[in-house]
């Protein structure tokens, strides 16, 4: 069911369809109902799963799945998120994983919100008749360093006891600028059967981390690649586990009863930062971004 306000779609990364059901649209001759759901309306993709995690791979695959109408405007509206392709007999009963104890799915991405379909909205709600789109401070203004979509540390959920098995899946999508050096603080992960701290992520690629904590504390997560990154907003929440001696626990045992769970703060890690305008400056001339046509 297409719950939004204009047509949109869903294409996914690693599985196998036929046109009808590929999510996108160009000129073949070939009606594709699929490419293009409009509001209100329900449509059903079926998709083939023929190749799966190889021996040498983790026991699943991270993939990306988007909306692919206009797979630009779109995705910077924020229509992407994750899907998984597991070996068989990977899950349990209740569908996550055998043995591993946490998962985290991050997307880092350098979203540019001028090329969102609300843009408009968002100018005429917290702009005014003088916003100049134009203007370099506004074009900086809309790019936003974020992690799943939040910025400066306020990404929360990402909770852990020493001794979880942790598995991370990383995504990366954009441009140019998004080439990420994802940098886990305080622990090492498992990568390619080799020990690591950092994860490098391009546009449109994924990566899988497994991790076995056993620092307790505050931890960033965060990206450490180009100079303007970290300071721009790269920074997951961070995560703080506090354990006593009768709730720590070998990995894979019982799960904790809830007044075992570990104790976790989330720090603010940029407390002096404050939000951009979209309207930077309000001497200039007026405008919107025309809208693109579908």
């Amino acid at each position: 069911m297409n719950k939004a306000d204009r047509n949109f779609s869903i294409q996914p990364h690693g599985l196998h369809y036929n046109k009808h059901f590929q999510g996108t649209s160009y000129e073949d001759g070939v009606d594709k109902p699929g490419s293009h759901v409009a509001p209100g309306q329900k449509f059903t993709y079926t998709w083939q799963v023929i190749e799966g995690p190889s021996p040498s791979d983790s026991a699943c695959i991270p993939y990306l799945y988007y909306s692919a109408t206009d797979p630009i405007r779109d995705t910077s509206s924020g229509l992407m998120g994750p899907l998984l392709v597991c070996k068989k007999g990977t899950l349990g009963e209740n569908r996550t994983q055998k043995g591993v104890d946490k998962e985290f799915f991050l997307l880092f991405s350098v979203m540019d919100e001028r090329l969102s379909w609300y843009i408009n909205e968002n100018i005429e709600k917290f702009g005014s008749n003088e916003t100049d789109v134009e203007d370099e401070d506004f074009v900086e203004s809309n790019l936003m360093h974020a992690v799943n979509g939040r910025m400066y540390g306020n990404l929360q959920g990402l909770q852990m006891c020493a001794g979880d098995k942790v598995v991370w899946y990383t995504f990366g999508l954009g441009t140019e600028a998004d080439i990420h050096g994802v940098y886990f603080e305080g622990n090492t992960f498992k990568k390619q059967s080799t020990t690591r701290d950092t994860i490098n992520l391009f546009p449109h690629t994924t990566a899988t981390a497994i991790m076995q904590p056993n620092t307790p504390g505050v931890h960033e997560v965060s990206c450490q690649e180009w100079a303007d990154h970290f300071s721009a907003g790269h920074e997951a929440s961070s995560t703080e586990w506090t354990l006593s001696q009768t709730q720590t626990r070998a990995p894979h045992q019982r799960r904790a009863r809830p007044e075992e769970l570990c104790k976790y703060f989330i720090r603010w890690l940029n407390e002096n930062s404050v939000g951009t305008s979209l309207s930077p400056k309000r001497d200039l001339g007026a405008g919107k971004i025309p809208p693109t046509a579908h």
